[in-house]
């Protein structure tokens, strides 16, 4: 699931528009510098955005239902209870 698709999802169950407007990352950069951050924390920040949107979809797990012991949740589901 995208990050545009999760705003469209939580943007209807509370009854708002979301629009995700995916990050520039030279801005995210010089942001984060202005704010004095580290270069090496702001390329892990960066790696970490970045680097799954080039895997394939991984496979689903039942590690939150072993660790919560309840079966996992839709993300609408989820957005409702909370």
């Amino acid at each position: 699931m995208t990050f545009a698709e999760m705003a469209g999802i939580i943007g209807q169950v509370i009854g708002e528009t979301i629009q995700f407007v995916s990050p520039n990352l030279w801005q995210f950069f010089w942001h984060k510098r202005e704010e004095r951050m580290r270069i090496m924390l702001i390329l892990v920040l960066i790696v970490v955005h970045s680097f799954p949107r080039f895997q394939k979809t991984p496979k689903k797990t039942s590690c939150v239902q072993a660790i919560t012991g309840q079966v996992p949740t839709s993300l609408r589901a989820f957005v409702h209870m909370n």
